[in-house]
């Protein structure tokens, strides 16, 4: 495997840097926090108990998991490094390693799936098509193909024993696909239990918001007209969401860009290798080490300070331990808003 066992032969001599895993710490407790933060405010206000918060809860318990992994391999990255032989242990794929990457490898296409099922939940708000997707049966089917799809791929992966020590090669420091296999088989995989779903919901979520911005201009200008096959649509639910889809979609691309830009460099590099590339894909190594594990904050700031009502609440409870033990008197109104 020529580009990427030079990629993983380079990383492996001159390690990633140590300020690297001061911000991946940054982001993965940021994210983790975010991502409580969304449960809790879930579980307090009734008012938001809606369908696509509903999808937003799995959406934040992949990325919790997905930064609670990340922060695991940067761990186990940092001490391995300071061994007596950092090269070979850092190529040897122990338990931690491999579980490490089942929990990430799962979590972040779990991730890339929710985001894709919400995407085509607000699309079928946007047309008014009537699907039943919204009712129990449908978040059903949501959870078999978004959470069950990664984990049946992630489960073939560990039983081929592709799942180990990749040297940072399309990681920011922790484990995924092994170096060790072959260039074709770590491209398959690589695609397979990633890249390909993250291309995907890319151009999905794209999509979605072309045709969110293109109904609200086309509502707009027919304001006076009835809407058609209306009937059961809430379109309550879903006309907040056509500003936050925009801000969702700016945070997805500049957070897990990097990663994928790292891995088409690896790919197509030929057998090119120049300082230039090396330090470009020192460059993209700190930002895909940030970006991937904060998507959880940043849904956090979209969903919950960007919302009028769960950002109210959350200044409430601020206030309200300022000043002592919360009553509920005073936060009554803002759960009526």
């Amino acid at each position: 495997m020529d580009v990427l066992n030079k990629s993983a032969l380079y990383d492996c001599l001159d390690f990633v840097p140590g300020y690297t895993f001061g911000l991946l710490f940054m982001s993965c407790f940021s994210s983790i926090v975010g991502c409580c933060v969304i449960f809790w405010t879930y579980l307090k206000l009734p008012v938001i108990r809606t369908f696509s918060r509903r999808l937003l809860l799995f959406l934040s318990a992949a990325d919790f998991l997905n930064a609670a992994g990340n922060l695991i391999g940067g761990v186990r990255y940092m001490f391995l490094e300071r061994t007596v032989s950092p090269c070979t242990n850092l190529n040897h794929s122990d338990a931690v390693c491999i579980a490490q990457s089942y929990i990430t490898t799962s979590a972040s296409m779990a991730s890339f799936f929710w985001t894709s099922a919400i995407a085509i939940y607000i699309l079928c708000q946007q047309l008014r098509v009537q699907t039943g997707i919204s009712s129990a049966k449908g978040l059903i089917f949501y959870n078999l193909v978004c959470t069950g799809i990664p984990v049946i791929i992630t489960s073939v992966a560990i039983g081929m024993d592709v799942l180990g020590a990749n040297n940072s090669v399309g990681t920011g420091g922790w484990c995924w696909i092994r170096s060790s296999l072959s260039n074709r088989t770590q491209t398959v995989w690589m695609l397979l239990a990633g890249k390909f779903w993250e291309i995907a919901c890319y151009l999905l979520t794209a999509l979605v918001f072309v045709i969110a911005k293109y109904c609200k201009l086309n509502e707009t200008a027919h304001d006076d007209d009835a809407p058609r096959n209306s009937t059961n649509i809430d379109l309550s639910e879903i006309r907040p969401q056509n500003n936050k889809i925009l801000y969702y979609c700016i945070s997805l691309y500049l957070l897990r860009l990097w990663g994928t830009v790292r891995f088409f460099i690896a790919i197509f590099s030929g057998n090119m290798d120049s300082i230039e590339i090396s330090l470009t894909q020192k460059v993209l190594l700190i930002m895909q080490s940030i970006g991937d594990s904060w998507q959880g904050f940043w849904n956090f700031f979209v969903f919950c300070l960007l919302d009028d009502v769960v950002r109210d609440y959350i200044c409430a409870c601020c206030r309200s331990c300022r000043s002592g033990s919360p009553r509920i008197e005073e936060l009554e109104p803002i759960l009526q808003d």
